[in-house]
């Protein structure tokens, strides 16, 4: 009978430890080793990485958010050896498409969510006519997951955004660039990219 009550007893110790290290597991973070799976449950997305590829999130050396637009917020870095997804957050709905310096960046061409029409807009400083245009934003191709990729710009690298939602926008970053300011020009690696791309899906 003591021998059964002392069984009966670690076990209910194992189970109350095992369900306070879920209690205090912090899941916003969470990469799924097994399956090679990034997730932020905080920000709504997935990435799935390949086999050899290491993904890191990070809060150090983060983009400057003004790239992004005044109103917002970088949250932090997803980085792998192809690419840097920035996590930015945009109370107002809206994200500037070409960033960083050099003779292209604008602080008018960006895209915005527009609520009366549940689409996602672009606003395009046109050179040509030196007026701004609004279109529906073209969608350059959508990922796996079904989410819409639009172009940006960025000098020296590729930039294109991905919106989780009217608040939620990933910037994802191409690693590679060259001088000539042609990303990834004669190698794998923009094949790669774009392979990323369509890695990251929207969490249910």
């Amino acid at each position: 009978m003591k021998k059964t009550l002392f069984i009966c007893s670690v076990i209910a110790i194992i189970v109350a430890a095992t369900l306070l290290s879920i209690a205090s597991h912090d899941t916003r973070h969470e990469t799924s080793i097994a399956s090679n799976i990034f997730k932020d449950t905080d920000f709504g997305f997935s990435y799935t990485a390949l086999p050899s590829e290491d993904v890191e999130a990070t809060t150090s050396g983060l983009t400057d958010s003004r790239l992004y637009g005044e109103d917002t917020h970088v949250e932090k870095a997803i980085r792998t050896s192809d690419l840097i997804i920035d996590e930015v957050i945009s109370p107002k709905e809206y994200i500037l498409s070409s960033a960083g310096a050099g003779p292209l960046n604008s602080d008018t061409d960006r895209y915005f969510f527009d609520e009366a029409t549940d689409r996602w807009m672009h606003v395009n400083d046109n050179e040509a006519t030196g007026k701004l245009t609004t279109s529906v934003a073209k969608v350059a191709s959508t990922t796996l997951g079904g989410l819409p990729i639009f172009g940006g710009y960025k000098r020296f690298g590729n930039m294109m955004i991905i919106p989780i939602s009217p608040t939620h926008i990933l910037s994802i970053i191409s690693v590679c660039n060259d001088a000539s300011d042609i990303p990834c020009s004669g190698t794998d690696r923009l094949e790669r990219y774009w392979s990323a791309l369509r890695r990251i899906s929207p969490l249910q």
